[in-house]
């Protein structure tokens, strides 16, 4: 009796133990252990996010800009700047000298003068403000020839000094023909505007 009860008994204990052990050997088992994180890990780590890269790519690339074509930044053609010459009732158009004292007078434009004659060969006028003055020695002036006489006189040739003289170039009318019949008289009004032609 006493012999079938330790018998039973040591056999419970051995059971026992070998379930713990079994237990133990699974808990410590490399394919059990853990094995949320080992599944969870892959994933985690299998994204190498390619697409954020290229988003982030995509986004320090310029747009192309409409206002960058070569066509828009262009300037619309203009017409060259002339000086407009209005006396005794005819018109006549000059082509101005790169000059100091030209720029200088195309800044006070426009403007009307009555202008006095001088010496038959030219009408004159005393400017109320004083322009840039680079003389150059003349032999000779034609007529159309407009210059500055000092700092401060302006001057109309109608017809040729021969005379010449010192002056700063201003312009030259293109077609002086009948610019002596439009100042004839002592005193002749004349307007000065700047026009595109």
């Amino acid at each position: 009796m006493w012999k079938k009860r330790i018998v039973a008994l040591v056999l419970a204990a051995a059971a026992v133990c070998s379930f713990s052990a079994c237990g133990e050997e699974n808990a410590s088992s490399p394919e059990n252990e853990r094995p949320g994180v080992e599944s969870a890990l892959p994933q985690a780590t299998a994204d190498p996010t390619p697409r954020a890269a290229s988003q982030a790519a995509a986004t320090l690339s310029p747009a192309p800009s409409p206002s960058a074509s070569p066509e828009a930044t262009q300037p619309a053609g203009e017409g060259e700047t002339v000086l407009r010459i209005d006396a005794g009732g005819q018109v006549f158009f000059a082509c101005l000298e790169d000059t100091e004292a030209a720029k200088a007078l195309g800044e006070m434009l426009p403007m009307s003068l009555e202008m006095s004659d001088w010496q038959g060969n030219a009408k004159r006028f005393q400017l109320p403000s004083v322009l840039p003055e680079k003389a150059e020695e003349y032999p000779s002036v034609s007529g159309g020839a407009l210059m500055l006489e000092g700092s401060g006189t302006l001057c109309l040739f109608y017809q040729e000094d021969s005379q010449g003289g010192t002056y700063t170039p201003i312009g030259e009318v293109e077609e002086p023909e009948g610019l002596a019949q439009a100042l004839a008289g002592d005193r002749v009004e004349v307007s000065f505007q700047l026009v595109q032609q």
